[in-house]
């Protein structure tokens, strides 16, 4: 899941494009994206924990021929289901609230009190 900040000069969707594109060299245009959801978290930086937002957007990706990993941007590059991605082993907390916004939207939710 590509994550990154957004510019102050760019659209949440323009920076959810750069940011695939930095990380993976996918190229996906800022049209493409569907909002997922919006949730508070935190950042801790030179120790203090900054409040963020963290939203979530989705697109859908048809050939990932051209896919590579970016040096220092990602560790590696996996096509996974949806319904096989294991949010307990994600970085965030809010990257498993996002992925279960994107299992809600396609009908499948496992979280009790979900609904699509």
């Amino acid at each position: 899941m590509p994550g990154g900040v957004i510019e102050p000069w760019q659209t949440a969707e323009e920076a959810c494009s750069r940011e695939l594109a930095e990380e993976t060299s996918v190229e996906v245009p800022p049209q493409a994206w569907s909002y997922l959801g919006t949730w508070n978290n935190g950042y801790t930086f030179q120790q203090y924990e900054w409040p963020t937002i963290d939203i979530a957007f989705f697109a859908r990706v048809e050939d990932f021929t051209g896919a590579r990993i970016t040096d220092g941007e990602a560790s590696e590059i996996l096509a996974v289901p949806v319904s096989e991605i294991k949010v307990q082993e994600l970085a965030f907390r809010t990257n498993g609230a996002a992925i279960e916004a994107l299992r809600c939207r396609l009908g499948s939710c496992t979280m009790p009190g979900h609904r699509h």
